[in-house]
């Protein structure tokens, strides 16, 4: 399925289906779809302004967060929660996940959403391809949006996106 969706994203002709999505509808469907992988840990959900939606593709947006969740969830240290955070600024939506889990070096927090890149410690903790973060990274950037990533012992690691909250062409 992955591998799929890289080759959708990598397309030059990816025209994303646009449709007006409720930003917490959106964080339900990933939590649920990853639900099993974050085992019993507690999932915090903040979106100011509740009813905040965004103009997009609900499959693409959905893989980008389910990527982020999933994540958060294996590599957060037990006992800890996730917390999955939206809110509006200015004509943008920005979706954040945060967990306490190992720090991503300062060094490696530009490559972690290149295809096949894994943090140096990150085998020792959970597997995976490094092809998560880079569908999600194509995903946000099809509509007009980015990712980023910040990570230190004290404040944990967040992943971020910020996705315009109006399309350029009509949204159904």
């Amino acid at each position: 399925t992955r591998l799929l969706q890289t080759a959708r994203l990598e397309a030059d002709d990816l025209t994303p289906t646009l449709e007006r999505i409720s930003v917490s509808r959106l964080i339900e469907e990933a939590v649920a779809e990853v639900r099993e992988h974050l085992n019993a840990m507690q999932v915090r959900i903040v979106v100011d302004p509740e009813d905040l939606s965004l103009c997009g593709d609900r499959s693409l947006l959905r893989s980008m967060l389910t990527q982020f969740v999933d994540n958060a969830g294996k590599y957060a240290y037990g006992d800890t929660t996730v917390t999955i955070s939206a809110s509006r600024k200015d004509r943008t939506a920005v979706i954040s996940v945060h967990n306490f889990g190992p720090v991503i070096p300062a060094a490696e927090q530009e490559n972690i959403f290149d295809r096949y890149f894994r943090a140096s410690g990150a085998s020792k903790a959970a597997s995976g391809t490094g092809i998560g973060l880079s569908i999600a990274r194509r995903a946000a950037q099809a509509h007009g949006g980015d990712v980023w990533v910040t990570s230190n012992a004290e404040q944990g690691t967040t992943f971020y996106a910020s996705l315009p909250s109006e399309a350029k062409e009509p949204c159904s």
